[in-house]
């Protein structure tokens, strides 16, 4: 948070990064100003199969995850097309890969996110939960997740 909260105070643009495998420049920061690299916040949290659920950090790649998934009888659905892509860069771009007609997008197998919220609003934000449907009304989550980092920084 110390970052962002300088970087709004200089007027400084941020770009997060994840591992960098997209193809189409999004971690590139066009306008200058920093880079914040997620890639050593990279902890497997924790992997629930009575409840399908696994909490990660952002710089956790497809090919850390897999293995500790596969341990409880669980996978990633989605598919991007690098395993060295993180779940920070999969969050922010939606991605979904070769089987997003079978089993949807990221948006649609993201129950919760942690996001840094960039000031004067600031602070970290505790999006969805444990359950599929847990609110009413508009889903600030499913608005997170495809953003691109503009509204704010998944940190899990």
């Amino acid at each position: 948070m110390d970052v962002l909260e300088l970087a709004y105070k200089e007027h400084i643009p941020v770009t997060a990064r994840g591992s960098g495998t997209g193809l189409c420049g999004g971690c590139v920061p066009i306008y200058g100003g920093i880079v914040l690299s997620l890639e050593n916040m990279n902890r497997v949290l924790d992997v629930d199969a009575d409840n399908l659920i696994a909490v990660v950090e952002p710089g956790v790649t497809l090919m850390q995850f897999a293995p500790e998934a596969q341990k409880e009888g669980l996978f990633f659905s989605p598919r991007p097309g690098d395993e060295s892509a993180s779940f920070g860069g999969i969050v922010a771009t939606n991605a979904g890969g070769s089987r997003a007609l079978g089993y949807g997008t990221t948006r649609d197998c993201t129950l919760a996110l942690e996001v840094a919220l960039p000031p004067p609003y600031g602070g970290i934000v505790h999006l969805g939960g444990r359950t599929v449907k847990n609110s009413s009304g508009y889903s600030l989550l499913h608005l997170m997740v495809g953003s691109e980092g503009t509204l704010g920084i998944v940190t899990k």
